[in-house]
């Protein structure tokens, strides 16, 4: 996304919306994602969906 100048909360909801993605089973670790680099808005978005 950032190569692309694409919002990464915006496009993962558009593309899970386009191909049908089954929708992501808690809990969620949020220190993993964390770990991993996601950020705040991110794990809000993800929350908010599941």
């Amino acid at each position: 996304c950032a190569q692309r100048g694409l919002d990464p909360v915006r496009t993962y909801a558009e593309l899970t919306t386009r191909y049908q993605a089954p929708r992501l089973k808690r809990p969620f670790n949020l220190d993993a994602r964390r770990a991993a680099g996601f950020s705040e808005a991110e794990l809000d978005a993800l929350q908010a969906t599941g």
